[in-house]
């Protein structure tokens, strides 16, 4: 069973998530290519939360996806391609990419 304080970090979590957003057209090149990336999995990372805060059931391949972090070093996004992207330069790409990691990082320990 979850704690209800985990739930609540989830919920304030999500609610974060829920209203920050990239503009894509903003970017060109690869950092266009990472922002879509970031937009895919902040929709996947919001679909667990959403389904743990209804108390959905969350599919094996759900719970390995949300295990693996989604940023290393603070600042670098783990491309799907293996490679790394530093997106430290980008203010709003970097506060919407820190709070998803949150909420991804709660929904793994949500589901131990």
């Amino acid at each position: 069973m979850v704690s209800s304080e985990l739930m609540a970090e989830i919920e304030h979590w999500y609610e974060v998530v829920r209203y920050q957003s990239i503009d894509p057209h903003k970017y060109s090149g690869e950092s266009f290519d990472v922002v879509c990336e970031i937009i895919t999995a902040d929709t996947f990372v919001a679909g667990i939360a959403s389904k743990l805060l209804d108390g959905s059931t969350i599919d094996p391949i759900e719970r390995q996806i949300i295990g693996d972090p989604l940023i290393t070093d603070q600042h670098w996004w783990k491309r799907g391609s293996g490679q790394k992207f530093d997106f430290h330069a980008f203010p709003e790409i970097c506060q919407v990419v820190q709070s998803l990691e949150k909420l991804r990082s709660l929904c793994k320990d949500a589901l131990g």
